[in-house]
């Protein structure tokens, strides 16, 4: 539309005003026109930029717990409405947040208890409420609020699901508890306990019907668990059995397991694998029951072989010291104190009275070889007189009190023994007559070398003094294996008759026999140097 002059507008009635004009004054008010759309448009785009910067400063002071929300004029203008819509959002996903932690936490602390979580939820609710700004405790009432419904909803859940797990356990325990009680019963013979199993079945068969009922258990699982009842109280009467079997001296447990797979061939009381579980349960305390009696056995006997003897020693004692008695002798024997076959071998020697003559060659050897002998060793040779034992004996206390009783001395005898072959711990007993000689002059030999210094070193030299005798005694060895071997040479050679009147397969044998022997002693001459 044109735009209406002053003139045009405000015209009196009657009178002319087509005052003749210039045109100045419309180029003046389309100017002023011009200028008034600028400043809208400046306007305009101020106000977006102020808007945009109140959009940024919000949500910046929405992420603290005071936001300083505009009020009043200042929340009409385009920065104040922008700030605060932006620190609202920001605000109040902050607090969600911190409502969120805070639930988890105290949830975990109320164990699932939903009155517990609704106090100390509810008190970190007020006091939120209390120190937040005017402005935002409406959004945080309504962010604590919300939280706390759904917490309290899942809690009530959980708490429901924990009481029915807790009524379940309940349910189970007092069903093993009673099948416990009714196999227990059936295993006896008697006929009154029979009679209670069938009133502890009935029980039984009530607690699961009742658990049915008041929505413990699913139908599903009460058929299941009256399976599971009934096999189990087959399973217990039969282990009850069992054990009465084992405990009856002239029980037949092997024989017991045998019917058991027989008889459930054609009952089917138990599936394949529930037998097979129950016959590996029966072995196991089968074998357990053997175990422990042969170890019972075993302790039974090393104590008794402990007991005896201590009263073997103390009785061989007491005979070599003259204090011994038929008597003394008797009660020992009926105390179990002593073995008998000692307790028989002493009383001949009381009963002979005078000492027996000495062995010389036993005499000479343990003499000799004195601390590889024991006192009890020594009480106990029956071919020493008694006076010759408890000499022998005085002279090895003594003898243990010098060098030949320390640790440098038992290590060189050792190693004599090495040196002759003989494996460590071997008494001479037990040794062939040649081998028992060569150890008796060896030690012989050594004692003498080492008793030969002065006192103060013998200690010292013992285990160089036996490795000195040992070697001599292998080269002796060597020597006279050696001699023998040789000798043994000649006489096959004497022996063979001329080498040119033998056959040509004869000769062959008869070459590689002596390069053999020649070999063997071209050997034992490079150990013996």
């Amino acid at each position: 539309m044109p735009t209406q002059s002053y003139r045009e507008t405000y015209r009196p009635a009657l009178i002319d005003t087509n005052i003749p004009t210039d045109g100045r004054a419309n180029a003046a008010a389309a100017l002023a026109q011009t200028f008034k759309d600028f400043e809208a448009v400046g306007a305009n785009r101020l106000g977006q930029l102020r808007a945009e910067q109140g959009r940024r400063e919000g949500a910046e002071a929405g992420r603290t717990n005071d936001p300083h929300f505009r009020t009043g004029l200042a929340s009409t203008t385009a920065y104040g409405q922008a700030y605060n819509d932006a620190a609202t959002r920001s605000y109040v996903i902050q607090s969600e947040a911190a409502a969120d932690d805070a639930a988890i936490r105290l949830e975990i602390e109320a164990a699932n208890d939903p009155d517990v979580f609704r106090a100390t939820f509810g008190a970190r609710r007020d006091a939120i409420l209390k120190e937040a700004p005017e402005g935002a405790r409406a959004i945080l009432a309504e962010v604590y609020d919300r939280r706390m419904a759904d917490s309290v909803n899942r809690l009530i859940g959980a708490r429901g699901l924990e009481m029915q797990k807790a009524a379940q356990a309940d349910v189970v325990e007092g069903i093993r508890r009673s099948t416990d009680r009714i196999a227990q019963l059936r295993a006896s013979d008697d006929p009154a306990k029979q009679e209670l199993a069938e009133e502890e079945q009935v029980k039984q068969d009530m607690l699961i019907e009742s658990a049915r009922r008041d929505g413990t258990l699913t139908q599903t699982e009460v058929g299941a668990l009256r399976i599971d009842a009934a096999r189990s109280v087959t399973a217990q009467t039969v282990t009850y059995r069992f054990r009465a079997e084992m405990d009856n001296p002239y029980g037949d447990p092997v024989a017991f397991i045998e019917r058991l797979k027989e008889a459930n061939k054609t009952s089917n009381a138990l599936p394949p694998d529930e037998e097979e579980k129950l016959v590996t349960g029966l072995l196991n305390e089968l074998q357990e029951k053997n175990a422990l009696a042969a170890a019972g056995r075993n302790n039974m006997k090393n104590a008794q072989e402990i007991r005896w003897a201590l009263g073997d020693n103390f009785a061989t004692n007491a005979m070599i010291e003259g204090t011994l008695t038929t008597n003394k002798l008797s009660r020992m024997l009926e105390e179990d104190e002593i073995d008998p076959s000692v307790a028989r071998t002493l009383y001949n020697e009381l009963q002979a009275g005078n000492d027996r003559p000495d062995d010389e060659k036993e005499r000479f050897s343990v003499e000799t070889t004195l601390l590889e002998h024991t006192e009890q060793e020594i009480g106990q040779n029956a071919k020493l007189s008694w006076k010759t034992r408890r000499e022998l004996i005085e002279k090895r206390r003594q003898m243990s009190q010098t060098w030949r009783g320390t640790q440098q001395a038992q290590e060189g005898a050792a190693r004599i023994d090495r040196a002759l072959r003989i494996l460590p711990g071997t008494p001479t007993a037990l040794l062939d007559a040649n081998t028992a000689r060569q150890r008796e002059a060896a030690l012989t030999a050594w004692y003498d070398q080492v008793d030969g210094m002065p006192e103060d070193k013998r200690q010292a030299a013992a285990i160089e003094a036996a490795e000195k005798v040992a070697d001599e005694v292998i080269r002796g060895n060597n020597n006279r294996k050696l001699e023998k071997m040789r000798q043994r040479l000649e006489a096959v050679k004497r022996a063979a008759g001329p080498v040119d009147e033998m056959g040509e397969q004869e000769r062959a044998d008869y070459e590689k026999d002596i390069a053999d022997r020649e070999a063997k002693i071209k050997a034992l001459e490079q150990a013996a140097k």
